[in-house]
């Protein structure tokens, strides 16, 4: 009897997991890790994270401090043992830069210093509780419009044009100056040389998704040098990785570097991204940058929201071979997003390819699974008390 197309479709999706999960199984086994990382992102935007009281007052900067190490305590219980603090904001930095102003999440005020060195205090408060710290870096989005006349001259669109471009309502540093790679080495060198972080980890290294304005066509019309734009825009992007990268690591040559690309690396053949990428969509050949050693660590964000077209389900193994870390034996850590009702993210060890994730020592809150490396902090640590 002829079986039915609406069966076979049936069977196939049906056999499709249980294919892929073979495949998972066959695959050779990779060395254990050296160490593993248990991480979060901790954002200091707007005070997201931390801090959520401002220093302008000697009893309000203590319990500033306070609340950091609250939360860092509750992070070491929970088994973190790396912290991805964001320094650079917004062009805009936690601690005293000679290159750009204090950001308000501190003070409350722009340019305003909260009356301690906060990168320097956080990275003490770590190191004391066994932590790495990675100083996070926020590469090309600037301020907004608004907040530059707040900043005034000590704004980056005011104090280097030629480096920032317009996006709507909002500044950009245009990648495809090339004086844009020298400036943020120069950024990233001055916090290794001046603090004793564990790495560098880059953050929106790449252009803008569509639907966001960007018109860089004068900037093509000077450096393009006959290449196609996409061609062009993804050599920009290479070079600002590559020139932070040599720049950090001839400071502190094991100094680890990483950076959260877009969480599907192209489209594959077993699953469309859905026109969003990091390589296609906003310049990011990731994969190039691990195998040729300019990153150490790949954290892509995987994104989760609910039934949303880029919707991936963790158990299904090829979703987590779209980031193998070929021809390099440099790790490949992937990072996850799941929105629910917390941004919870996600990632596992992968070195030198695919292994198994091994649970948290603590289940967390609206997750049907548990993986390694990565959460937003108030995922799994409680709000510091007031």
């Amino acid at each position: 009897m002829r079986l039915s197309h609406r069966f076979l479709l049936f069977l196939l999706s049906a056999l499709a997991p249980l294919v892929a999960a073979a495949q998972y199984r066959m695959m050779p086994a990779m060395p254990a890790p050296e160490r593993e990382v248990r991480a979060v992102w901790l954002t200091t935007l707007m005070g997201l994270d931390w801090p959520r009281t401002k220093a302008n007052s000697d009893e309000r900067r203590q319990r500033q401090k306070d609340e950091l190490l609250r939360t860092l305590d509750a992070l070491q219980q929970a088994g973190i043992n790396t912290v991805m603090l964001q320094t650079r904001v917004r062009s805009t930095t936690i601690y005293p830069s000679a290159l750009e102003p204090w950001d308000e999440c501190l003070s409350g005020t722009y340019g305003r210093s909260p009356g301690y060195d906060a990168l320097a205090f956080a990275i003490d408060a770590c190191h004391a509780r066994g932590m790495q710290v990675h100083a996070w870096v926020v590469a090309f989005p600037i301020c907004s419009v608004a907040q530059a006349r707040q900043q005034g001259r000590s704004a980056l669109p005011a104090k280097h044009p030629e480096l920032c471009r317009r996006s709507g309502d909002k500044w950009m540093m245009d990648p495809g100056v090339p004086a844009t790679a020298d400036y943020l080495a120069t950024l990233c060198t001055e916090i290794v040389s001046r603090y004793d972080v564990d790495g560098i980890h880059l953050d929106y290294i790449r252009y803008p998704e569509k639907g966001i304005p960007w018109d860089d066509r004068a900037t093509y019309r000077r450096y393009g040098q006959g290449k196609s734009l996409a061609a062009w825009r993804t050599a920009n992007v290479d070079r600002v990785v590559e020139t932070v990268s040599r720049a950090v690591k001839s400071v502190r040559p094991w100094l680890v570097m990483s950076c959260s690309p877009v969480g599907k690396y192209a489209d594959l053949p077993r699953q469309s991204s859905y026109g969003w990428n990091a390589r296609d969509a906003v310049n990011q050949d990731a994969q190039k940058w691990l195998a040729r050693g300019w990153i150490d660590w790949l954290l892509p964000m995987m994104y989760f929201d609910g039934s949303s077209a880029m919707s991936i389900d963790v158990a299904t193994p090829t979703n987590l071979m779209d980031w193998p870390a070929t021809k390099t034996a440099a790790p490949c850590r992937h990072g996850m997003c799941w929105r629910q009702q917390v941004c919870i993210r996600f990632a596992r060890e992968f070195p030198c390819g695919l292994s198994a994730g091994r649970s948290l020592p603590r289940r967390v809150s609206g997750c049907r699974t548990e993986k390694r490396l990565l959460f937003a902090p108030k995922a799994i640590a409680p709000e510091p008390a007031m």
